[in-house]
């Protein structure tokens, strides 16, 4: 690897983000215990562990520099995890050609070798302080694996995905990144491209991909592909220390203020077992052109973006799952726009995660809330580039808690789409993308001319029906708001047409058909059918319809020995201490015995009241 860094004796090794129990020479596995606190206290630990396990690099032809906030948060989370995969990302793409491998390989070194966010390490400075260094001469891993023609390329396909997942990066040691070409013998092959979210954000991994399948191209034609000189990442970080902390400070103390508890799902704690990692799912959904369209539409009367919208649908997604009208969930900014020169042709990582607060009043119209969101959207760009952990330090929210459960992303354009827009071959490639974030739960928007939205969950914490059902509540809500821009908020449908019809016609379709005969004839009948079935009980004492019936018979017979007829009243007293069960325990015999042979009338009074009595009068 020509300069990658190494330990430099004996009792200091790289801190290794795969918790698997094969430890592998030189590194060492990271357990910090499964509650540490989340903010200020989980990031000073975490440095502090880095400092202790990671020694500064001595590297000759290499610049050092800070990392982003959200570099520096996604380190924290990625080594404070309980399993390996967090904020691992990996793109499949799918080529129907046939690939060269050799000149593939060439691509990627020669892409790799113009980008130095793809050529960098991790670590502490000898002063603690995390820095990113880029090296000069680092390798690119490359494999070839061959299926064969007579094996299923899915299941392989699933199982190299997950091994890659599995094996996780060592921050200190580049390239963060590894390529596996995965040919079947066919002229379709797939290319899985492994890395960590440290070093690039999706508008990055647009250009990389473009940029590796052009070098091919011209390679395998014996060719070298014209490219522009890349622009150098460190020119954003060193932008980023240039911005004022004091006033993105009062910003989000302001813009937070008073919310304190964070915005609660229904979840479900499953116990994993020894050794057990986490499982990330992933549930989607697409919207057909024609809604996609509509939804287009619909935001541009109201002067507002399907970026817009789709913050309004989750928001009232988790008004409606949590019952809270002051909802807070995070959102991904793209952090281009506005920073330095050449920074969409920049490979790296410029976006951020920050919250947005959501107040959803019931009786606040549509339109004006829209409105609201979308002010707010571009209120916060001065500020986009504040650290997460920072924010939170600044609000209500106790230590040890998330400001936040769950994070909305939306790409429109996505990046796969950019790609295949360009035609010719671009447009027969299909990509994919697995991601694991560190939150519980996220919400991935890829729009274009159709919409997916892919929901990915933890899941011990979320079942699949209930991300199912998510899903289906977002359509509706998106589908009910373009019905009416007036509209207040409290109008807008969750439900789907097939719950509605389950919670209105099925579950309320309960009519049984009861024969025309007296009620102490069903009851004779119940007893007879069923004499062991519980009729009647209280703390101290049960009867079954056998029991009660008998009581019933002899008491029946006792009142016609005393000459009850149809035209006799009877009463019947219960003591005050047993008021409440006597009353209907007594009832319940009384009445069928009266019924059945002494045909007279009932009715029920308390021995021991003295108020006046209607029943007495009558």
């Amino acid at each position: 690897m020509g300069d990658r860094p190494q330990p430099t004796n004996g009792r200091m090794a790289a801190a290794s983000f795969n918790n698997s129990d094969d430890s592998k020479p030189g590194t060492t596995r990271v357990t910090l215990g499964s509650s540490p606190t989340y903010l200020a206290e989980r990031r000073a630990i975490a440095l502090e562990f880095i400092m202790a396990q990671i020694l500064e690099p001595v590297v000759e032809n290499s610049a050092s520099y800070a990392l982003s906030p959200l570099q520096e948060g996604m380190l924290v989370e990625s080594l404070l995890a309980r399993s390996s995969g967090v904020d691992i990302t990996q793109v499949i793409c799918t080529l129907p050609e046939t690939i060269e491998p050799r000149h593939m390989q060439t691509a990627w070194q020669q892409t790799v070798d113009r980008h130095e966010a793809l050529r960098t390490s991790f670590h502490c400075n000898k002063a603690g302080k995390a820095q990113q260094t880029v090296h000069t001469n680092v390798s690119v891993s490359f494999r070839v694996i061959d299926c064969g023609t007579g094996q299923d390329h899915s299941d392989v396909l699933e199982k190299i995905l997950q091994q890659e997942r599995e094996e996780g990066f060592n921050p200190p040691l580049p390239p963060l990144m590894r390529v596996v070409l995965l040919q079947n013998g066919a002229a379709a092959c797939s290319l899985i491209w492994t890395f960590h979210h440290l070093i690039i954000d999706a508008r990055s991994i647009a250009m990389v991909i473009n940029e590796v399948l052009t070098v091919y191209e011209a390679s395998a034609a014996g060719a070298r592909a014209p490219l522009p000189a890349s622009p150098p990442y460190r020119r954003f970080i060193e932008w980023l220390q240039e911005l004022d902390a004091g006033k993105a400070e009062r910003y989000w103390r302001e813009q937070l203020k008073g919310f304190s508890t964070p915005t609660a799902l229904p979840t479900v704690e499953r116990q994993a077992g020894k050794g057990a990692k986490q499982e990330v799912r992933e549930e989607q959904t697409t919207l057909p052109a024609t809604f996609t369209q509509q939804l287009r539409l619909f935001a541009k009367k109201q002067e507002v973006t399907l970026n817009t919208l789709l913050q309004a649908a989750w928001a009232l997604l988790l008004n409606r799952y949590s019952g809270e009208e002051d909802v807070v969930f995070g959102a991904v900014r793209a952090g281009r726009r506005g920073t330095i020169e050449q920074a969409d042709s920049t490979v790296g990582i410029f976006i951020n995660t920050v919250p947005i607060r959501a107040r959803v009043s019931p009786a606040l119209r549509l339109s004006a809330w829209l409105k609201q969101l979308r002010e707010q959207w571009i209120a916060l760009r001065p500020y986009e580039h504040t650290a997460l952990s920072q924010i939170q330090s600044w609000t209500e929210v106790a230590k040890g808690r998330r400001l936040f459960e769950t994070v909305l992303n939306v790409q429109d354009p996505s990046w796969d789409c950019a790609l295949k827009a360009q035609g010719g071959p671009w447009a027969a490639r299909q990509f994919r993308i697995i991601n694991q974030p560190a939150v519980p739960l996220a919400l991935d928007v890829y729009a274009d001319s159709e919409t997916v939205l892919k929901l990915v969950y933890n899941e011990r914490q979320f079942e699949t029906r209930t991300i199912e059902r998510m899903l289906g509540h977002l359509q509706t809500i998106l589908a009910g708001m373009v019905q009416n821009p007036e509209q207040c908020l409290s109008t807008i449908p969750l439900l789907t047409a097939e719950e509605e019809k389950q919670l209105l016609v099925d579950w309320n379709n309960t009519s049984t058909e009861v024969p025309l005969t007296c009620v102490h004839h069903l009851f004779e009948q119940q007893a007879v059918h069923a004499p062991e079935a519980l009729a009647v009980a209280s703390d101290d004492c049960q009867l079954s319809y056998g029991q009660l019936n008998a009581r019933a018979d002899a008491i029946a017979e006792r009142l016609r020995a005393l000459g009850v007829t149809a035209d006799t009243l009877v009463a019947g007293f219960s003591a005050q201490r047993d008021r409440c069960f006597e009353s209907g325990r007594r009832l319940c015999a009384d009445g069928p015995r009266i019924s059945k042979g002494a045909t007279g009338a009932y009715a029920s009074r308390d021995r021991s009241s003295r108020s006046p009595d209607p029943q007495r009068s009558f």
